[in-house]
């Protein structure tokens, strides 16, 4: 009776990640993704009838938590190194080149819940999750392949990805968590990949500068971020002609000049 609220107002940034000011608002509860952390043991995950990729993903994190000398012990390691912690480790390094870690955040939480419809997982779920940065991650498959060729040790491989802060990883792999099923409107951001994902599409398009941005090493395997109707142009060229559908005129179409 004491605390109800008739006028359905309450203090601003009670409760919000944001307060009125704009600034973060550091009373607010963290993020439950849905697996704790345990000092005692790695999380566990059941992956039955995942794909290897994944069941070995999740293999090399139980070696990771199992190596407290690592360096994403001192990193993550308050309370325990999570699953979560883990795969923000592989966003780390697909964004350490490009500067607005929001932009990244926002488009993979478009586009994990779209990937995932068609691939049958749920990227609110930590199985989920590893599934999609175990076949989407360009990082996590390079590792894979060199920890499965034996060209590589684990330390090697996993070597600390240059981004300022645990938390900034973090803010990025919970925008997987917290994706959902809805698109987004029609200028925002809502696609990311590397180039390889379909070279010649891509490459013409940023040729043409019909990508919203992208970044990279040049010679190397770069990422890119798309608006919604660059992705959806971008897959309409896929099934009627490929990279000759990329032109001026279908951009205009999509994006309207």
């Amino acid at each position: 009776m004491a605390y109800t609220d008739p006028s359905g107002h309450r203090p601003c940034g009670d409760g919000e990640a944001v307060n009125c000011d704009g600034t973060t608002n550091t009373t607010t509860p963290p993020i439950d993704l849905g697996v704790s952390s345990n000092p005692d043991g790695p999380d566990s995950l059941d992956l039955t009838g995942k794909p290897d990729p994944v069941q070995r993903l999740y293999g090399y994190y139980i070696d990771m938590w199992n190596n407290k000398a690592g360096w994403w012990w001192k990193r993550y390691g308050s309370g325990g190194f999570t699953i979560w912690e883990f795969m923000s480790i592989f966003l780390g390094y697909e964004q350490s080149l490009y500067p607005n870690s929001q932009h990244f955040a926002t488009s993979l939480s478009n586009k994990a819940p779209v990937w995932c419809l068609y691939m049958g997982c749920n990227p609110r779920s930590a199985e989920g999750a590893l599934e999609f940065v175990a076949s989407y991650s360009q990082s996590a498959r390079g590792r894979l392949n060199c920890l499965g060729a034996g060209s590589c040790t684990l330390s090697e491989a996993f070597n600390a990805p240059p981004i300022p802060s645990a938390g900034e990883s973090m803010d990025i792999v919970e925008a997987i968590h917290l994706s959902g099923p809805g698109l987004p409107g029609r200028h925002e951001l809502y696609d990311i990949g590397n180039v390889s994902l379909r070279p010649k599409i891509f490459k013409k398009m940023i040729a043409l500068g019909m990508v919203n941005a992208v970044w990279g090493l040049k010679g190397q395997d770069r990422m890119f971020i798309l608006t919604f109707c660059q992705a959806q142009m971008a897959s309409y060229a896929v099934y009627n002609g490929g990279v000759q559908a990329i032109n001026m005129r279908t951009y205009s179409n999509f994006c309207g000049g």
